[in-house]
């Protein structure tokens, strides 16, 4: 059986305040992060991408702020919650290979993957507004 349509509006709304206050504000609004940011992506290709770590660290920025404020909203959910899964995915390998733990990032990981399998919600912006069918 489906769950509710609704299902994701409410699963995500928590996760995506904590997830936008605490860990993307900071980064989206500080380019100078970018770099490090975009690091921590590209170093499992050998260097060969080192030269887009700014775009790497703006979109992982973006994922965890911009795209957490688009998921909880409801607008553009597929997308937003598929970008944020996949630098949480990228966080967690971080964490695995460097120091940290990985377990909150695997947390998020699995909430937006979730999301994003799903959809939007029925009170979502997706569905009133930009008549998804």
């Amino acid at each position: 059986r489906r769950p509710p349509r609704s299902t994701p509006l409410y699963s995500s709304a928590a996760s995506d305040v904590y997830k936008r206050q605490n860990h993307g504000w900071g980064k989206i609004t500080n380019p100078v992060k970018w770099e490090k940011l975009g690091d921590a992506f590209s170093k499992y290709f050998g260097g060969i991408l080192d030269f887009a770590n700014p775009l790497f660290g703006f979109l992982a920025a973006t994922g965890e702020s911009i795209c957490a404020i688009l998921v909880l909203v409801g607008l553009y959910t597929q997308p937003a919650a598929l970008l944020t899964a996949g630098t949480m995915f990228f966080a967690a390998m971080h964490h695995i290979t460097t120091t940290g733990s990985p377990e909150s990032a695997w947390v998020y990981f699995s909430i937006f993957t979730v999301i994003a399998m799903l959809g939007p919600g029925k009170y979502s912006f997706d569905e009133m507004v930009l008549k998804k069918k």
